[in-house]
């Protein structure tokens, strides 16, 4: 049986400029399940990363309700949106972030630092196949190991959730599809629930959930009874 992790009902970010009102989230409402792979897809200007930013409490909506767990965090003061984000919550973005002055195993570790209930280190480096380069540093990896890290990292700390934006957008085919491979790994390993934000449909194909948006509306929702591997899809 599925379980709920989000629920949204009527939601809607608008940001208003001299006499111009941009409604960047439009009365969207939505369940997510715990342990899925989940896509936004959308092209830019849809609302995806918007939508990815009021989930994990990065931004607030203007209204509606957005609910977590049983827990509203829209109704969270900032210390609160803070503990969320540090207990339940993983992120990997375009740029990888990492501290150029440690080692693989000390942006890894840096990862554990946020959660109590953190994931074995070497484990992790293992699965992310760099466990002969721990010792290296930022500077001496190539883009595809860098975002490696970068997941690595985010897992480590063992998240409910793993946010993703676009984590495909600076890679090359064969490197993105190996970055993909990864989250889907990762997700059957531990049951992380994972949301990619995208605009390659391609990626849609190995979703358990597929949420396209434009014009900050959900268009579809779309459940997948058959994904593929990361390995299959096409590029785009």
């Amino acid at each position: 049986m599925k379980k709920v992790i989000y629920t949204l009902k009527n939601v809607m970010k608008t940001y208003e400029s001299f006499s111009e009102i941009t409604h960047a989230l439009d009365n969207v409402s939505f369940e997510l399940y715990k342990g899925q792979v989940i896509v936004i897809l959308g092209p830019s200007g849809s609302g995806k990363s918007t939508m990815l930013n009021v989930l994990s409490g990065i931004d607030n909506p203007t209204s509606g309700q957005i609910i977590f767990d049983k827990v509203n965090i829209e109704k969270m003061s900032e210390k609160e949106l803070t503990e969320y984000r540090e207990k339940n919550l993983g992120f990997i973005f375009q740029s990888y972030n990492l501290i150029p002055n440690l080692t693989v195993y000390e942006n890894v570790e840096l990862g554990s630092h946020l959660s109590e209930n953190t994931l074995d280190i070497a484990e992790i480096l293992e699965i992310v196949g760099l466990s002969e380069m721990k010792h290296k540093f930022p500077y001496q990896l190539s883009g595809g190991q860098m975002q490696r890290v970068a997941i690595a990292r985010a897992v480590a700390k063992n998240p409910k959730v793993l946010f993703c934006d676009e984590p495909t957008g600076a890679l090359d085919e064969k490197v993105g599809k190996q970055t993909l491979k990864l989250l889907q790994d990762i997700n059957k390993k531990y049951n992380t629930t994972v949301i990619i934000v995208t605009h390659n449909p391609a990626i849609a194909l190995l979703a358990n959930m597929v949420i396209k948006m434009n014009s900050g509306k959900v268009v579809s929702i779309t459940e997948n009874e058959n994904t593929i591997d990361a390995n299959e899809i096409g590029w785009a």
